[in-house]
């Protein structure tokens, strides 16, 4: 037979009571335990998410506009140099990675 560890386990619960007459006792209580563990675990995570997502897209915003700006002035250096070879190599993998990058 296999001993069980003494584990300690976080659980969540409400608690709920309502008096009653039980067999002519009046001072009888129903206690209602409700495991919510579960619920809180989902509405944690659901949370974690909806803030991972709003990270992502101030970070995602926040790129764009260097990026762009990097692209565009790249884009108009090739134009400007389309004749300097040695140039236009040292500037065409900065104008693709930063268009790469915007996508």
């Amino acid at each position: 037979m296999k001993e069980e560890d003494d584990e300690t386990k976080e659980v969540f619960v409400t608690i709920k009571s309502k008096r009653l007459n039980f067999d002519g006792n009046p001072n009888c209580e129903l206690i209602i335990l409700s495991d919510i563990t579960a619920v809180l675990k989902f509405n944690n995570a659901k949370s974690n998410l909806e803030l991972m997502k709003t990270l992502q897209a101030s970070v995602s915003h926040d790129m764009r506009s260097p990026l762009a700006a990097i692209t565009q002035t790249t884009s108009l250096l090739l134009e400007e140099v389309k004749d300097d070879k040695k140039l236009c190599r040292l500037l065409q993998p900065m104008y693709t990675s930063s268009k790469m990058l915007s996508c």
